[in-house]
């Protein structure tokens, strides 16, 4: 995991891929960052092996799990989501394609995303899927639902938006 980190950001920062040892407003203590992060691995391991959630749900808390651990100074949020993607190609999906404009701090829809986090913190992980699921992504149940009622003709591609758009 901290080499993905030092992949993606060593030509930004010196630090990168490095864990941090200080302490931020978010994240774990930095003492429990190491134990945190193999707590995550081993929960990765035993969901995926017991299939105790579809593949989106699992990309979700991991996506999840390693914000709230926060175990870089800078860059989680954007890591977080490469490991999401990661786990969803190694299992045939297609990725998530977060637009990062979209979540930059001056973007209208950086809310969604932080309010989906936020329900995540509580327990609820129904709008981090729906995030994480992309909506217009074939791969996704969300998806295959959505081009079923379509070819079926049960509903137009605009209601079919509108309702997966109303999915709380």
């Amino acid at each position: 995991m901290q080499r993905s980190h030092k992949e993606m950001f060593d030509d930004v920062w010196n630090w990168a891929g490095k864990i941090r040892t200080v302490e931020l407003n978010f994240g774990v203590k930095a003492y429990l960052v190491s134990t945190e992060l193999r707590k995550l691995v081993d929960d990765l391991n035993f969901w995926h092996k017991n299939k105790n959630f579809d593949v989106v749900e699992i990309a979700a808390r991991l996506h999840h799990r390693a914000v709230v651990i926060h175990p870089f100074i800078n860059g989680n949020g954007r890591w977080s989501r490469m490991l999401a993607n990661i786990y969803l190609k190694q299992n045939s999906l297609t990725p998530t394609k977060w637009n990062e404009d979209l979540l930059a701090k001056e973007n209208v829809h950086r809310g969604d995303y932080i309010r989906a986090l936020k329900q995540a913190d509580n327990g609820d992980y129904a709008p981090l899927i729906k995030l994480q699921s992309n909506l217009t992504n074939p791969d996704t149940l969300y998806g295959k639902v959505a081009k079923l009622a379509i070819e079926e003709g049960l509903a137009s591609e605009s209601e079919t938006k509108d309702l997966l758009d109303s999915i709380d």
